[in-house]
């Protein structure tokens, strides 16, 4: 597995705020840890409600970055971590932004490679609990 096509795959898929193509590189049992709304999405149709709702505040011009990449893996397993970098215009005219720590499993399935867990975070300050300020990179 190429790791650098499968996540420029990803980040063309978020970029284009596209659902169904994102949604076609996990797997059906993908579990999907995200940094908002739930302590889990256990399954990809869960996966996908997040996912609607996420893109449905969006309207455009979208920007997704890994960066600080880190690979390991082997022809049977790629994990893949980094810093995601999201933006895009909302619908309320607005620019959303947001850099988050980032990790991805690929696994071998239908059709080709698929993300089988994905995990993101915010670290917290341990005074008052809100998210660190974001890294400039």
């Amino acid at each position: 597995m190429d790791a650098t096509q499968l996540i420029s795959s990803y980040e063309q898929a978020v970029a284009s705020i596209d659902v169904d193509g994102l949604l076609e590189l996990y797997a059906d049992h993908v579990r999907v840890f995200d940094g908002t709304s739930a302590w889990q999405y256990p399954s990809k149709d869960e996966w996908r409600a997040a996912v609607v709702e996420w893109f449905g505040y969006l309207s455009g011009n979208g920007i997704c970055e890994i960066r600080e990449l880190r690979v390991a893996g082997s022809d049977d397993l790629v994990v893949i971590s980094g810093l995601a970098f999201y933006a895009a215009d909302d619908r309320q005219g607005g620019r959303a932004e947001i850099v988050s720590r980032f990790t991805q499993v690929w696994e071998p399935g239908d059709g080709g490679p698929r993300i089988t867990h994905e995990h993101t975070s915010l670290p917290l300050d341990d005074q008052c609990q809100h998210p660190l300020p974001q890294p400039t990179t």
